[in-house]
């Protein structure tokens, strides 16, 4: 039997630094390693974490949207951009504004997504690059704070308007009046302009460019070729003399008569000739017109119109003026052609001094030539009735004859034959003056119920005088200087 041999029992194996050798301070210093690059790990791994999650929401350093500077701002304040406040010194033309973005809450608004910056996971790298991005915008500012600053300050679209060059004639002719820049601004130009240079760097800004402009310039060749043409047209004056006045026509007043053509020909209606024409008709015709007369013995008295009295044929005058203004040069002391003519003209009637007068209320005549009383007597006129009533009016005498049988019909239909020796009408309508034999007495009141047809009777001295002194053309004025019932005066 062989001894029992007893076997050892494993123990704990322990390394200590000293059983394996080892220095324990290089040991120690190993762990120190160790930890610190633990810690290290965790300080660099958070901080770019930390980094790619901060650069998540928020822009690089170096970044600009569109030229702004944006860098370290939260990307959300990309959708609404303000720019700087530099204050900008805006002049005009008697008119300046010192204006910055503030003043009119100036800003940028986002139209579409945020612009994509680069990827946060890369910050480290990016953030020392620069990153420019560039997006659509729309503008936003207070419209009406804008509008307001503008106007106070002096720019308005409202100012002066600018003026062509333009033909001007004159008494020397015609000549070329320059342009007038004005001061009315173009307000979108204007608004244009502003919002453009807000952000200029420049401290001084011009606004000279944005007020209208005058669309002919007085150097413009097309102006200077209808200098020529003008002058052409305006080389006649005519002056036409009436009573105290002369009108003329010269190139003063044809210049504003004149028309362009589509091909830039200058020409002078005919429109505008008659125009000219009828302002002297207008201011100087009588014919149709009532008059103040100053009356013998009766005061002044309102005549209505009759057949007597000045009137300028437009037609044919016109005519005259245009064959005027073809011979050219000036002429003067011209005569319109008339379709009615006077024997005088004044500044308070036409009657003049030469005239005979009746006044039907008192059943008298007057003949008055050259201011002289050369005839006066009674008459006897019109029934007063709605028919036979001697006219009232300014008339004239248009015809002389001599040894007529006035024929005609009663209002009842009896005809009548009646021998004149003196005949005068004085309208147009059978009233004139003659000698009435079968008249046995004049004035009084017989007109008033045995009247005549509507001449005026006259005994046969007085028609002879009459029909002797006084021409066709005299003025015959015919009033009724009262309507009541008295007798004519007899103290004639």
């Amino acid at each position: 039997m062989t001894e029992k041999q007893e076997i050892p029992l494993a123990t704990e194996n322990k390394h200590t630094p000293e059983s394996l050798g080892e220095d324990p301070s290089v040991s120690k210093k190993r762990r120190g390693q160790f930890w610190l690059i633990v810690i290290l790990l965790i300080v660099f791994g958070g901080g770019y974490l930390f980094g790619a999650f901060h650069f998540t929401f928020n822009a690089y350093p170096k970044s600009f949207v569109n030229g702004h500077p944006m860098g370290g701002q939260p990307q959300e304040a990309f959708r609404e951009i303000h720019p700087s406040s530099t204050t900008h010194v805006y002049t005009g033309r008697d008119a300046q504004i010192k204006l910055n973005a503030n003043d009119i809450g100036l800003r940028y608004l986002l139209k579409g997504n945020l612009p994509k910056q680069a990827s946060p996971w890369l910050w480290p790298i990016e953030y020392f690059r620069t990153h420019d991005y560039s997006s659509a915008y729309e503008i936003a500012y207070d419209e009406e704070r804008l509008a307001y600053l503008l106007r106070e300050a002096g720019f308005d679209s409202e100012g002066e308007a600018p003026q062509d060059a333009m033909l001007e004639a004159t008494a020397d002719g015609v000549r070329i009046k320059p342009e007038v820049p004005g001061k009315r601004v173009n307000a979108d130009r204007l608004k244009a302009k502003i919002l453009h240079t807000i952000e200029s760097t420049a401290k001084e800004i011009s606004l000279e460019d944005v007020y209208e402009k005058p669309k002919v310039f007085k150097d413009d060749p097309s102006l200077q070729e209808d200098k020529k043409n003008v002058e052409k047209l305006l080389a006649s004056t005519l002056v036409y003399s009436i009573g105290n006045e002369n009108y003329r026509f010269g190139a003063q007043e044809i210049f504003p008569l004149l028309k362009k053509d589509d091909n830039g020909a200058y020409s002078l209606p005919v429109e505008g000739i008659q125009s000219f024409v009828r302002k002297m008709a207008k201011e100087t015709d009588t014919y149709g017109t009532s008059r103040s007369f100053q009356s013998t013995g009766a005061g002044e008295q309102t005549v209505p119109p009759g057949i007597y009295g000045w009137q300028i044929n437009v037609k044919k005058t016109t005519e005259q003026v245009q064959e005027l203004l073809k011979k050219g040069g000036v002429q003067e002391n011209l005569e319109p052609v008339y379709r009615h003519k006077g024997i005088a003209r004044g500044e308070k009637n036409d009657i003049g001094n030469t005239y005979i007068e009746i006044d039907i209320s008192r059943q008298q005549i007057w003949g008055y030539k050259d201011g002289d009383l050369i005839v006066k007597s009674y008459v006897r006129t019109g029934r007063v009735n709605h028919y036979n009533e001697t006219p009232r009016g300014v008339h004239m005498i248009w015809s002389h004859e001599k040894d007529r049988h006035l024929k005609g019909q009663f209002k009842d239909g009896t005809p009548y034959d009646s021998p004149v020796k003196y005949w005068m009408p004085i309208n147009y309508g059978g009233v004139g003056l003659h000698d009435a034999s079968w008249v046995t007495a004049f004035g009084g009141q017989h007109y008033r119920y045995a009247g005549s047809n509507g001449c005026i009777n006259l005994n046969l001295e007085t028609a002879k005088t009459i029909f002797e002194n006084f021409a066709n053309g005299t003025p015959v004025v015919i009033y009724e200087s009262t309507t009541n019932d008295s007798p004519a005066d007899k103290t004639f």
